[in-house]
């Protein structure tokens, strides 16, 4: 049997969206779940074991790499949704804005923004 190209097309794009430039990278495991699931599909085990197992082992060795990666990124971009959030605070405050709606626009706690 001639080995199904459409499928590790499909398995390579979806990495490709993971590993994309900045700005377009999809930092989250939904990709790995996407590229296990296709595998999933069609038989794919059965009749095509050899490339079956190949993308498997391939994909299981870039989540592995690739996860430290996605949390690390997620912690960076926690910190500076945090670190807006104080920015637009400051500007708020400066800005006559009450504590409340400051609170209510940024998520930050009351107290965190009377400290500012």
């Amino acid at each position: 049997m001639e080995f199904n190209q459409q499928k590790s097309d499909f398995i390579n794009g979806l990495l490709d969206e993971f590993y994309e430039k900045e700005g377009t990278r999809r930092y989250d495991e939904s990709v790995f779940s996407e590229i296990f699931a296709e595998l999933e599909k069609d038989n794919f085990e059965q009749e095509y074991p050899e490339h079956y197992f190949y993308e498997v082992k391939r994909v299981r060795d870039l989540y592995c790499t690739a996860l430290p990666a996605i949390e690390e990124y997620q912690k960076g971009f926690e910190i500076g949704r945090r670190e807006a959030g104080i920015e637009v605070a400051k500007k708020m405050k400066a800005g006559g804005e009450s504590i409340e709606m400051i609170a209510k626009c940024t998520g930050l706690a009351s107290e965190e923004i009377e400290r500012l």
